[in-house]
């Protein structure tokens, strides 16, 4: 490398404002809040004061996709996943190297909660856990997993507030929340922490669309790059991977500039 393109000028010049860890927001899919044959047959019954007309099915049909949703206005920190490839030591003949045979692409991540004076989250969240054991610890019943399992999303921001890094966690449900801790001498806003187990995830990288101030030079570089892949079709098995990627984005980053810096 040219001694001239360590300059600090140079990184400057390939390289944004950077990503901020306090710039996200989160928001919790539940699962249903009704069941659809009891729900509507309820519904059915209640009858309007004034007219009494029972409520129509329509009402019926929106209730039926009512989730619990805690959107993450009160959320101050969060985990954003991540993926192994699990692998055994293999050789075919002489050294020996690493082959992969499992992705490990579930797990858990943690989500920590300001609590306003009524303790609205963690009662919702309390309350999903309830329903996947039944509420009485003594007895479990545990109920089928597709009754209780959500969605977590959780974006991360850039400084002009645009979502550029979006996670979504399925199958996900609360399987542990942390204990909180009183005190006298604090006065400190509480908060609680919870544990949110997921069976995988999935990523959606969103480019702002905003002027990247004249750089260029990733621009051409991925266009040349998928243009090549377009017109002979000799991509690899991990090319077509990136590139099914990139060209998602290839729309959204005609006005994004230095993604290869």
């Amino acid at each position: 490398m040219a001694r001239s393109d360590l300059r600090i000028d140079n990184f400057k010049a390939n390289f944004d404002a950077g990503a901020r860890p306090n710039r996200f927001k989160v928001n919790i899919l539940g699962p249903n809040l009704f069941r659809a044959g009891e729900m509507t047959e309820a519904v059915q019954e209640e009858t309007d004061e004034e007219t009494g007309e029972v409520i129509t099915e329509g009402v019926a049909s929106t209730l039926k996709n009512v989730k619990l949703d805690i959107e993450g206005i009160r959320c101050h920190k969060a985990t954003l996943p991540g993926r192994a490839l699990e692998a055994h030591t293999f050789s075919e003949y002489g050294a020996e190297r690493q082959m992969p045979f499992k992705v490990n692409d579930g797990g858990t991540a943690s989500f920590s909660f300001y609590c306003d004076q009524n303790f609205q989250d963690r009662a919702a969240i309390e309350g999903w856990q309830d329903s996947i054991y039944g509420g009485d610890p003594i007895k479990p019943r545990f109920a089928f997993f597709e009754e209780y399992v959500g969605t977590v999303e959780i974006s991360a921001m850039n400084t002009r507030g645009k979502e550029t890094l979006q996670y979504t966690l399925k199958d996900a449900y609360p399987i542990k929340y942390e204990q909180q801790d009183l005190d006298y001498s604090s006065s400190d806003i509480m908060s609680f922490t919870v544990e949110i187990a997921y069976r995988s995830f999935e990523t959606k990288y969103v480019p702002d669309e905003s002027d990247g101030g004249g750089l260029n030079r990733g621009r051409r570089i991925l266009d040349a790059l998928i243009g090549i892949g377009q017109q002979t079709g000799k991509y690899t098995n991990a090319g077509q991977s990136v590139f099914k990627r990139l060209r998602g984005l290839d729309d959204k980053l005609a006005k994004v500039q230095g993604i290869f810096g």
